[in-house]
């Protein structure tokens, strides 16, 4: 009899990281806490609060396209958004790259419960 429910268990545990991995894959890798960012120096701020819109705004609106911290920010992203960092993570390092540009950065407020 146990030999019969052991496929089903591992099909249902397949069946589970499989839905797991499609649902990170879909994922924005959202950030403990947004940040606000000027690209343009004029008082126009974009809200930031995950690593997919961070890597976009790198890749299409950064003001500069090369730096230390702008290729460590571009690296931490992808690594995040394949899973293998803390989103977090890429937020710093977003940050940092963004001191490195001279981007306006301000911080999100904490929402309250």
């Amino acid at each position: 009899m146990q030999e019969q429910n052991r496929p089903s268990l591992i099909f249902t545990a397949r069946k589970s990281l499989w839905r797991w991995e499609i649902k990170r894959m879909l994922s924005d890798m959202d950030w403990s806490r947004g940040i606000y960012v000027s690209t343009t120096g004029a008082e126009v701020f974009q809200l930031i609060d995950n690593t997919r819109s961070a890597l976009k705004l790198l890749m299409n609106a950064w003001p500069v396209s090369d730096g230390r911290q702008f290729v460590n920010a571009m690296v931490l992203c992808q690594s995040v958004l394949d899973g293998q960092l803390d989103p977090d993570r890429a937020r710093d390092a977003f940050i940092e790259a963004a001191w490195e540009a001279n981007v306006v950065v301000r911080e999100r407020a904490k929402s309250h419960p």
